[in-house]
């Protein structure tokens, strides 16, 4: 096992109790304190500095663009401040699909429930989007980082 290995397997599990953390927080209290969010972003954009200094600069424009995404209001200021301190954990790829897995699992969660209809006048303006029910986003985040690891551990494996 290289040296470079065993920092990525830390990286990773320093973002998974991150990510626990921040779900457990959202389910309880409904909201995902600062300390969390920017010490794991901080972190993240140090470890990627180290290994490739290229990588990170993209996690820093990701981040900045995922900012400036944010704005719209459609997520929570603390899902918002997770999602950006995944992207500077494991990159923009790895948290993209991770929130693309959370985002499919609360809509086949809350069309199951029955408590959402598909609306694409609502999903065109943001303002009224953002009015509907307050949902902790974390833990589905959580679920989507879960199944990307999933994938990557398989994947690396076979």
């Amino acid at each position: 096992m290289t040296v470079e290995m065993i920092i990525q397997l830390a990286v990773i599990g320093y973002t998974f109790v991150v990510m626990a953390v921040a779900a457990t927080l959202d389910i309880r209290t409904r909201k995902i304190p600062n300390w969390l969010t920017f010490a794991a972003a901080v972190t993240g954009l140090i470890f990627s500095c180290f290994i490739d200094w290229r990588e990170g600069i993209v996690r820093i424009i990701a981040i900045t663009a995922v900012f400036f995404a944010g704005a719209t209001g459609c997520l929570g200021l603390g899902d918002l401040k997770l999602f950006m301190a995944l992207t500077a954990l494991q990159g923009l790829l790895p948290s993209l699909i991770s929130i693309f897995i959370a985002s499919c699992s609360l809509l086949i969660v809350k069309v199951i429930k029955g408590r959402y209809a598909v609306d694409m006048r609502r999903l065109k303006d943001a303002d009224k989007a953002a009015e509907g029910e307050k949902v902790p986003f974390a833990p589905y985040m959580l679920l989507g980082y879960c199944a990307y690891l999933a994938y990557f551990v398989i994947d690396t494996l076979v």
